[in-house]
């Protein structure tokens, strides 16, 4: 028995037993076995239309490996290493300066990661840095541009982000942008009925409320500090007009 169907082996019983493995590094074999790889690196953009990410996923992509092609990070999404983050023992951090760390690496690239991975990968065109990738529900992301559209409503631009939380059943929207200020938010077209918005600040002690917001032609207006996140969520919906003719 080679290594490769020793390990397959050893996985099967642990599935079996209703534990899911991670590994360091993407491999063939694991395909199907282990659900995360931490580095994402080995994997071609070929790889990535063939596989769904519900098959296999990862965390990131490590810089180490120069012959990586990095796009497809941001083509298709990627997450995050706390461990290069969080102060410890041997990284002192007294002013906290870990959190904007963190918040810049989960708000530009794990909340990316999440909306992408539960669409169908249809397709990439264009080379290099000129490349799109494509996804169902009218979704797609583009390289050059450094967007993320949904539609005709932009998602991202650059390194500003307006997302949809996966793990929320409303329609809770987190915002982030990393190098400046805002003073107003476009909403997406699914906010439509929703009057007024509960704007949250997201901290290390909970969600800070702010104030609410009237939602006027699905913009609000709201100061939003640069690398600080935030939380949207609907406060009122807009009542439906009773036809009693």
């Amino acid at each position: 028995m080679t290594e490769a169907k020793y390990q397959k082996k050893v996985l099967d019983y642990w599935k079996d037993k209703g534990i899911d493995v991670t590994s360091e590094w993407v491999m063939d074999f694991r395909v199907g076995e282990i659900p995360f790889a931490w580095h994402f690196n080995h994997m071609t953009q070929e790889d990535y239309l063939n596989i769904p990410a519900n098959i296999y996923t990862g965390s990131g992509l490590n810089p180490d490996v120069r012959n990586t092609d990095f796009g497809l990070g941001f083509l298709f999404g990627k997450s995050m290493y706390g461990e290069t983050v969080f102060p410890s023992i041997l990284k002192e951090d007294p002013k906290n300066e870990w959190i904007n760390k963190f918040n810049k690496d989960f708000y530009l690239n794990v909340l990316q990661y999440l909306y992408l991975n539960r669409l169908k990968r249809l397709k990439v065109e264009g080379e290099g840095y000129n490349r799109i990738a494509f996804f169902s529900d009218n979704v797609k992301t583009s390289l050059k541009d450094t967007t993320v559209v949904h539609g005709d409503f932009l998602l991202r631009k650059e390194n500003q982000i307006i997302f949809p939380l996966q793990w929320k059943k409303d329609k809770s929207l987190a915002v982030y942008s990393l190098q400046q200020d805002l003073n107003e938010i476009k909403l997406p077209n699914s906010w439509n009925n929703v009057e007024t918005v509960s704007v949250f600040q997201v901290t290390g002690d909970g969600n800070k409320y702010i104030k609410n917001v009237p939602n006027k032609k699905n913009r609000i207006t709201i100061k939003i500090r640069k690398e600080t996140p935030y939380l949207l969520k609907p406060k009122n919906y807009k009542h439906e007009k009773i036809n009693r003719s």
